[in-house]
């Protein structure tokens, strides 16, 4: 899933919203982490370890936290 992609799940899952693509600042290129991949497939073939929760899901939910408890963190 590309950051876009995700963003626009968030936005779905969210009800509405927007965001806006910019470009990284060429003078923060020295705290760029680059590119990031993450993929639970070495613990699924050693431990059988499988999400339980999708994306969609996970990301519902923590819209409805913080939604609940916004006030904690404004």
């Amino acid at each position: 899933m590309t950051l876009q992609q995700l963003a626009d799940l968030l936005v779905e899952v969210n009800g509405g919203g927007r965001f806006v693509v910019k470009r990284f600042p060429a003078m923060r290129k020295k705290i760029d982490i680059g590119d990031f991949y993450a993929d639970h497939g070495l613990i699924t073939a050693k431990l059988g370890w499988r999400p339980w929760t999708s994306l969609r899901t996970a990301l519902g939910r923590t819209v409805g936290y913080y939604r609940k408890e916004l006030w904690h963190y404004v």
